[in-house]
């Protein structure tokens, strides 16, 4: 009776194993993403939101110590309605342990964005991309 038991609970777990990853993957399947990381504690994200029709894009910075820099966001998008270029930056001080907001982006939705963010803190360089699809 435990034999059977120990052997239905150990395919659940492999079962449970190979689908998370595939169920995790089909929850972001409009986006591609990479984030950027230093050994020394610094990293990038770019947040995509969408809300009435709209894409929100917030790229941000964390740090586990105070640091100040350069960021520059190029966002480049296609579709239907034509074609995106923006490209912004600017000087940012961040606080340690929270994440800092270098700006937002309202875009219109149904068109495949590109998004790339650069930031610089002293000798260190963290960079990010994210693609966000229709």
């Amino acid at each position: 009776m435990f034999g059977l038991s120990n052997r239905l609970a150990a395919g659940a777990v492999v079962a449970l194993a190979a689908i998370g990853p595939l169920a995790a993957s089909l929850g972001v399947a409009d986006t591609d993403r990479t984030s950027g990381a230093t050994g020394n504690g610094l990293t990038c994200e770019i947040s995509v939101s969408r809300s009435g029709g709209m894409v929100m894009i917030e790229p941000r910075v964390h740090s586990d110590r105070s640091v100040d820099g350069l960021y520059r966001l190029r966002v480049t998008g296609s579709g239907s309605a034509g074609s995106t270029d923006i490209s912004q930056g600017s000087d940012f001080i961040a606080d340690p342990g929270t994440a800092t907001s270098l700006g937002r982006l309202s875009l219109t939705s149904g068109v495949t964005y590109e998004a790339r963010l650069e930031v610089e803190a002293g000798r260190e360089r963290v960079s990010c991309r994210e693609t966000i699809r229709r």
